[in-house]
C-alpha cells in the first residue's frame, strides 16, 4: 500500500510546527483506506539551504480491508531537506507506521515537498484592535469555500469490491475550497463521503487545478482537473487513485455567493470504477489578506478591513451507550464503545451563532475505518465571562469500521458546557446524540475537546 499525505502547520515557534494531518492510499490493493489526525515537528536548519526535521503524527482511520485493527496510528519520522527558495523545499526522509491495536506494521523511506507562505492570525475574537495592521502593506488572495453534492452515474456493469454491479447512483456530500492561483487558475481541494446509495463507507479527498473563462459580468465557465485518494464502500477503486474531469457553469448571486453547476467524468486508475459526475455546490467568495513587498501590495486603512471570527476545536468523541442493540453492521458482537479523534471548525456570524464543520475518524473499539464528516450550526451563550453554554445540530455521512450506518446519512444533536481560558483558548464537555437514517446506528455520546477562538482579516468587496 502506498499512502499520499499533506500537512497543514503552524510554526508556533521558530523550531516548533504544529498543525493537522492526513493520508490516504493511492496504489496497491487498499483503496478507501484514510487516516486523519494531528502533527507536530521540530525543524531544525542546519545551513541556509540544508534543514532537519523530526516529526510525530497521531490519529485515526483505516478502511480499504486492511487490518488496522481500533484505528490508532502513529508515525514517527526524520527528514532532511533543501531549501529551493524562500518559499519552496524538498527532502527525502523515513517514517515508521504503527497501528498500536491493529496488525500494521511498515518502516519506509519517504519523499515530501513543502510550501511556505504567511498569513495573519490574531488571537482571539477581540476585533476592536484593528489598527494592527494599519502601515502593513498586503495582498488580496482571492478564496472560495463550498458545501458540495455530487452524484456519481456508474457505467452499466461497473462491478464493486464484491464483483456485483453498482447499478445505483452514488450521492456523495462534502466541501471544497478553491484558491486563486497565477492568472485565471485556481487551485482546489476538496473532501466528501457517502451520502445515499448502498456505499456507506465510500470516502474522497482531491487536488488540482481549474481554469476560468469569465462569460458575463455573473457568469463564467471553468474546466479543470482533479487527482485524489478514493474508495471504500463496496467501490472498486484499486490502489485508491482516482482522476476527475470538469466542466462548471458559475452564477454570482450576490457580491459573496456563488452557484456552481458541475458535470464530469471520474475514473479509477488502476480499478473498475467508472462514473459521469453531476455536481451542485453553494460557494463563499472571499478575500484574505497577506504581508507583501510587491510594489502591486497596498495599505488598507481599518474601514477597508472585515474580521472573521473562527474557533477550532480538537479532542475526543466516544459513542459511549448504544439504544438499539450494539450499532454494528454484525449484530452479534458486544456493544463496545467507538472513540474517535475528531477536528471542529467554527465561523462565527455573530457573537453567539456559528457554523460548524466537522470531522471526526476511529482509534479504538474494534472499529477502525469508521469516519464521519458533519456540517450544521450552533449557539453559544455566555453563563459568565468565563462558562458558557451551547447547542448544535449537525448532520452528514459517516461509514466503515463496520458501523451500521445504512446509506451513510446521519444526524447529530449535541449540548454542551465550556469554559474560557483568557477569551482565547477553551475546554468544552458535551453530550448528544447520533442516529443513522437508514441503519441501526442509535447512541449516546459524550465529547471533549479543547479549543482555540481568533480572528482573520479580510478585505471588504
Amino acid at each position: 500500500m502506498g499512502l499520499l499525505g499533506g500537512n497543514y502547520l503552524v510554526s508556533i515557534h521558530p523550531n516548533f510546527r504544529f498543525g493537522l494531518g492526513v493520508y490516504g492510499a493511492v496504489y496497491g490493493e487498499r483503496g478507501g483506506f484514510f487516516t486523519g489526525g494531528f502533527e507536530s515537528t521540530l525543524h531544525f536548519p542546519l545551513t541556509e539551504h540544508i534543514y532537519f526535521d523530526s516529526g510525530f503524527f497521531v490519529g485515526g482511520g483505516g478502511g480499504g480491508a486492511a487490518p488496522q485493527g481500533g484505528g490508532l496510528m502513529f508515525r514517527p519520522h526524520l527528514d532532511f531537506g533543501l531549501n529551493l527558495g524562500k518559499y519552496l523545499s524538498l527532502g527525502i526522509g523515513y517514517s515508521i507506521v504503527r497501528f498500536p491495536n491493529g496488525k500494521i506494521r511498515s518502516d519506509q523511506a519517504t519523499i515530501h515537498v513543502q510550501r511556505s507562505f504567511s498569513a495573519f492570525i490574531y488571537p482571539g475574537m477581540q476585533r476592536q484592535s484593528v489598527g494592527i495592521l494599519e502601515g502593513i502593506n498586503l495582498n488580496r488572495h482571492r478564496r472560495l469555500f463550498a458545501l458540495q453534492i455530487n452524484a456519481y452515474f456508474p457505467d452499466r456493469g461497473t462491478p464493486g469490491r464484491d464483483g456485483l454491479p453498482l447499478d445505483s447512483r452514488m450521492d456523495v456530500v462534502g466541501v471544497r475550497w478553491r484558491e486563486a492561483m497565477s492568472g485565471r487558475w485556481w487551485g482546489d481541494f476538496e473532501t466528501g463521503g457517502a451520502w445515499g446509495g448502498g456505499v456507506d463507507g465510500f470516502a474522497q479527498v482531491f487536488i488540482g487545478s481549474a481554469y476560468e473563462w469569465p462569460l458575463l459580468k455573473t457568469v463564467s465557465f471553468l474546466t479543470g482537473l482533479q487527482l485524489g485518494a478514493a474508495g471504500g464502500g463496496d467501490v472498486h477503486t484499486g490502489g485508491g487513485m482516482l482522476a476527475r474531469f470538469n466542466l462548471a457553469g458559475v452564477t454570482a448571486l450576490s457580491s459573496q455567493w456563488q452557484f456552481i453547476l458541475e458535470a464530469g467524468r471520474i475514473v479509477a486508475v488502476d480499478g473498475e470504477f467508472r462514473a459521469w459526475a453531476l455536481t451542485g455546490a453553494l460557494a463563499y467568495d472571499y478575500d484574505v489578506l497577506r504581508p507583501s513587498n510587491n510594489k502591486s501590495a497596498k495599505n488598507f486603512e481599518a474601514n477597508q478591513l472585515q474580521w472573521a471570527d473562527f474557533r477550532l476545536r480538537a479532542g475526543m468523541q466516544r459513542y459511549a451507550r448504544y439504544w438499539y442493540g450494539n450499532g454494528r453492521k454484525d449484530s452479534g458482537l458486544a456493544p463496545v464503545p467507538v472513540d474517535q479523534v475528531h477536528l471542529k471548525i467554527d465561523a462565527f456570524a455573530t457573537e453567539s451563532w456559528f457554523v460548524s464543520g466537522q470531522a471526526l475518524a476511529a482509534y479504538d473499539g474494534g472499529a477502525g475505518g469508521y469516519a464521519v464528516g458533519l456540517v450544521g450550526s450552533g449557539l453559544r451563550l455566555s453563563l459568565t465571562p468565563a462558562i458558557y453554554t451551547s447547542a448544535e445540530l449537525l448532520v452528514g455521512a459517516a461509514g466503515g469500521g463496520g458501523i451500521a450506518v445504512g446509506g451513510g446519512m446521519i444526524v447529530q444533536p449535541m449540548l454542551g458546557l465550556g469554559y474560557r481560558i483568557k477569551q482565547t483558548w477553551s475546554v468544552e464537555l458535551s453530550a448528544g446524540y447520533i442516529h443513522a437514517y437508514s441503519g441501526a446506528l442509535d447512541a449516546a455520546i459524550m465529547d471533549l475537546a479543547i479549543g482555540y477562538e481568533f480572528s482573520v482579516p479580510h478585505g471588504k468587496k
